[in-house]
């Protein structure tokens, strides 16, 4: 814009033209950082959420000693460092069951499936066998 001579029959066309031009440079740039901003603000909160192995490991190393001695909101940040939610029955099933659901923030093993990332007791059903037994002389 500094370029452009004054003396030029068209002048303010091209003054405007490139005034135009800056204006909606501008609105690209902002948009671009506002995208910039989210991205920035998604990877923290997916950083904060990501669990190491490294970090694991230190969690059960120091478990049994520490787990003691953390207050109630301590043991509540602990764990919600691993589970996402947990469901609980209206009432206490007839086994004594509180736990309808877990779900874990990573795959977990268990009952020999190491891809499981919950665990439902919900529609678990049991049967009982009960049968008699005697001594034959």
């Amino acid at each position: 814009m500094d370029t452009l001579d004054v003396t030029d029959r068209h002048y303010d066309k091209k003054y405007q033209d490139m005034q135009n031009r800056l204006y909606d440079f501008y609105d690209e740039i902002e948009v671009v950082e506002e995208q910039i901003t989210e991205l920035e603000s998604h990877i923290a909160n997916i950083k904060e959420e990501k669990i190491s192995g490294e970090n694991v490991y230190l969690f059960l190393h120091y478990y049994g000693t520490m787990y003691k001695k953390f207050t109630d909101v301590e043991k509540k940040r602990f764990l919600n460092t691993f589970i996402k939610s947990i469901e609980i029955f209206k009432e206490e099933q007839p086994n004594g069951r509180l736990l309808k659901c877990i779900n874990f923030k990573f795959h977990v093993f268990y009952d020999g499936d190491e891809n499981v990332t919950h665990i439902c007791w919900d529609k678990e059903t049991t049967v009982e066998c009960v049968a008699l037994l005697e001594k034959q002389a």
